[in-house]
Order: C-alpha cells, then sequence, then structure tokens
C-alpha cells in the first residue's frame, strides 16, 4: 500500500501535513526557508554537487518525516513502497495572500526526488518511488450513471545539466499541459528524474495499463559516431544512424537511449 501524504490549507491560510499515521502543522516560515533553499542551492545551479544534494535531500527527508518518523515509520512497515504526495488541495488552491500563495505553489516545485534517508537517495532503491500529484481537475456532469474517470496522464522532462546539451523550457511545457487541459478531467502524475529506468519503476508501480497518456519531452539525435560519438561514454558503442533520445541518468548525467532501452 502506498503512504500517502497530503498538504492541506485551512481558511485562515495556514498549512497542514496529513497522512495514514495522523496529521500536524506545517511552520509557514519554515516552508518558505526550505522553498528558498531549494531555490538557491538546486534550481539556481549551473551543475549539480553530491554532497550538497545529499544534505538537501536529507533535509527535505528530515522534514517529511517530522518529530513523529511517518516516513521511517512506512519505509520499515514495507519491503516495496510507494510514498505519495498530494499536493492537489495547495498548487490549486485559490483566494490565496501573496505569501501564501507562495508557499502553496512553491511546495509543489520542491525536488522530492533528492529524498536522502542518510544512507542514500530513495529513488535509488529499486522497490522505492516517489510520486508527487499536482493537479487532479475535476469538472461537474449531469450524466449520474456513467460519469468519465479522469484521463490519467504521465509526464517526464529530460534536460541533463551540461553544456553540450540545450536547457529545455520543461517548466513551461507541464503549465502549458494543465492549460490545454484546464477544462477537462485530469490526473497528472510528473517523473522528475528524468531517467527512463526510473520512469520504468515508476509505470510499474501502477496496474497494467493504468496510464492513458506518456508525454515525454527531451532531444532527439541520430546518432553517428562522425557527430555524436563525443557523447558517449568510454567503452560504450552505437550503431551508426541509430535513433536516440537524450536522457539522464539516476544522478542526472547524460545519457542516450535508444529505442531497444525502452523496451
Amino acid at each position: 500500500m502506498p503512504l500517502n501524504f497530503t498538504f492541506a490549507l485551512s481558511q485562515q491560510q495556514t498549512f497542514e501535513l496529513r497522512c495514514d499515521y495522523g496529521s500536524r502543522r506545517l511552520d509557514k516560515t519554515e516552508l518558505a526557508a526550505l522553498i528558498d533553499l531549494c531555490e538557491q542551492n538546486y534550481y539556481a545551479q549551473q551543475r549539480d554537487h553530491l554532497p550538497d544534494l545529499n544534505q538537501l535531500g536529507r533535509q527535505l527527508y528530515q522534514w517529511l518525516d517530522g518529530k513523529e518518523g511517518w516516513l521511517r515509520r512506512a519505509l520499515d512497515e514495507a519491503d516495496e513502497q510507494t510514498i505519495l504526495l498530494d499536493l492537489i488541495k495547495t498548487s490549486e488552491a485559490q483566494g490565496l495572500n501573496p505569501e501564501t500563495e507562495r508557499v502553496a505553489l512553491g511546495l509543489a516545485h520542491l525536488p522530492w526526488e533528492l529524498l536522502h534517508d542518510g544512507v542514500g537517495f530513495l529513488l535509488q532503491r529499486q522497490n522505492i518511488s516517489v510520486l508527487p500529484v499536482r493537479s487532479v481537475q475535476q469538472r461537474q456532469t449531469q450524466i449520474i450513471d456513467v460519469q468519465n474517470r479522469p484521463l490519467r496522464l504521465l509526464f517526464m522532462a529530460t534536460s541533463p545539466e551540461d553544456p553540450r546539451v540545450p536547457s529545455l523550457g520543461f517548466e513551461q511545457e507541464e503549465a502549458n499541459i494543465l492549460q490545454a487541459t484546464k477544462d477537462q478531467p485530469l490526473a497528472l502524475i510528473v517523473e522528475e528524474s528524468g531517467s527512463v529506468a526510473e520512469l520504468a519503476n515508476l509505470v510499474k508501480s501502477y496496474p497494467e495499463n493504468y496510464f492513458d497518456v506518456f508525454h515525454l519531452t527531451g532531444h532527439g539525435i541520430i546518432y553517428t559516431k562522425k557527430d555524436y560519438g563525443y557523447l558517449l561514454p568510454k567503452g560504450v558503442t552505437l550503431a551508426d544512424n541509430t535513433p536516440c533520445f537524450i536522457t539522464e541518468d539516476e544522478v542526472g548525467n547524460m545519457q542516450l537511449t535508444t529505442v531497444n532501452d525502452l523496451i
């Protein structure tokens, strides 16, 4: 069974974290400081530094775990675990004051993929998936007996931070998806890692044929050794004229993925 964390907002514009084990009030000032830390030490950096990622992931883990130890307890109780972060109530809230709105939207874009328990990143374990759900949009219908369920869309952008690869505006692309489907029932799940291996783990954590749409964005090339041989790691070879998708490995480094890797 997945561990469900729900981020909620009260009418007094205070934040609360709820899960199967209970609920606790969240400090807005502490949340804002955590969001600022991620903006400065992760999103604003040109290159990733593993010690900094470890530290940031550890802080996210400790904050989510809390003094109650909810996250540790859930991971100890199951051999295979899915951590579902329900950010819908905060990311779609309206009528908020500027300070609360900034924190509410910032929660949805925290780098949850970095969660680190002090031993390693949770996403590096084959039996753990971290799924931030940012938006589920519903619409009213007069049909009572038969109702359409939300379209289940999985979105992943892969944009390694490598000077040889142009950067992608994938956050804007995610916003474009939400805008284009704002009048439709939609369940949007985002795979944050940019790694095909992690994408496969996420899909396997759901029932077969669960997703209706896979939306992947990134750079593609037709590989030839003459033009792109420098992109391959040492000791790796590819046949000329092989179509490739430029993806990321588990730690964000550039990786070429072929059709055979996706099967």
